[in-house]
């Protein structure tokens, strides 16, 4: 079956895309000045990334004025040409070691492939509530086209399944339905039985059969979850399936922070943002935390609700480089004199960490955008 072009699609392909372009900056701009809109990016981009991998399943090519992003930096949109290598290829430190000849690459972005159309299936929610599209999270989409078939394979890994609660425990419990077996020797699961039709709702309108199946691994009892999805206009082919999952080969994270220094950073971020805080901590865990004291004590004044209610939730760390990672924090409180949201408020902001010496402190640009963020500051001062 040949591809069909249609280049109309470009700007409805363009608007999925819920990432701003990277660029090289000093790993002190703060990422906050973005961060009100990242409540609502995470499942846009979940709906992004599945609205384009669905798009490329139902044989539509990706016009070539969107093929913009080359590399394995996993922006959405970051999509292979039709004949492009694929056995190899390596993003988040996942190699495809084999693939079913004629398979092409296709997408990388972040996320973690669910099967969400499957019928009764419950999508596992982590313990602190996260989205899906952290940058812990990885895929890889494929194609293989010819021979009366079009099948899609999704490769995955959550280097933290425990922060998103997708350990095979816990996708067990969402899937009650899974069947035990292995993969490479480790314990796994398999999702949807592969011979039955995907119901015509689930595939937004398609025509024709498609035919579903996924499995779920672990890399070592406590390493990463890995997944495979596989959409099929035939019948799945178990034996294939295994095949390409057993031909992963899992590296090491390439935003690893380490045990120590993640529990440092956390706490850190911890206290900062608790009003309880003394003042002279509160220095020495910011770094530029003098300039910022005065603004801090005055926000504080003027905002009781938020002393009194807020909680924070934090997230993990994601390295940059050897002296700088970013980490995420959900702000939730109630605020009774903001005039724009004077009910609860949960906001989630990101702010940039850089290590002094043996320590670890907040950079203060992205705790002053933060404030602003989440409506206390007008402006930074």
């Amino acid at each position: 079956m040949k591809p069909t072009e249609d280049t109309d699609l470009l700007d409805q392909l363009r608007a999925l895309r819920t990432d701003a372009p990277r660029h090289r900056v000093s790993p002190t701009f703060g990422a906050a000045v973005h961060a009100r809109a990242r409540r609502h990016q995470g499942r846009a981009r979940i709906a992004g990334v599945a609205a384009l991998v669905a798009l490329i399943a139902a044989g539509v090519t990706i016009p070539t004025a969107l093929l913009t992003d080359r590399g394995h930096r996993g922006d959405l949109g970051t999509v292979g040409t039709w004949g492009s290598r694929a056995t190899g290829w390596t993003y988040g430190s996942v190699t495809v070691g084999w693939l079913p000849q004629g398979s092409v690459h296709v997408l990388d972005s972040h996320g973690f492939p669910l099967p969400q159309t499957f019928h009764g299936a419950a999508i596992p929610t982590g313990p602190a509530g996260w989205v899906n599209n952290q940058p812990w999270t990885y895929i890889s989409s494929f194609q293989r086209r010819g021979g009366g078939r079009a099948s899609t394979f999704t490769v995955g890994i959550d280097w933290l399944p425990g922060a998103d609660g997708y350990s095979l425990d816990q996708l067990r419990t969402g899937f009650p339905g899974a069947v035990s077996t292995t993969v490479a020797g480790q314990p796994a699961l398999r999702v949807g039985d592969g011979t039955t039709p995907a119901p015509s709702a689930a595939l937004g309108g398609e025509t024709g059969p498609h035919y579903r199946g996924a499995l779920y691994w672990q890399a070592g009892p406590h390493g990463p979850t890995l997944a495979l999805l596989v959409e099929d206009t035939v019948p799945v082919d178990w034996t294939e399936v295994h095949a390409l999952a057993t031909g992963l080969r899992v590296g090491t994270w390439p935003g690893a922070v380490g045990d120590t220094d993640t529990a440092a950073i956390r706490t850190a971020v911890q206290a900062v943002f608790a009003p309880a805080t003394a003042d002279a901590q509160w220095e020495g865990l910011v770094q530029g935390g003098p300039a910022l004291l005065a603004t801090r004590r005055a926000l504080l004044t003027d905002h009781p609700g938020f002393v009194a209610t807020l909680d924070v939730t934090v997230s993990w760390p994601v390295a940059l480089d050897a002296t700088h990672a970013t980490i995420e924090a959900e702000l939730a409180f109630t605020e009774p004199r903001l005039r724009a949201s004077p009910g609860h408020t949960s906001d989630s902001v990101t702010v940039t960490v850089v290590r002094t010496g043996s320590t670890w402190q907040v950079d203060a640009a992205t705790i002053c955008g933060a404030y602003t963020t989440i409506g206390l500051l007008d402006r930074c001062p």
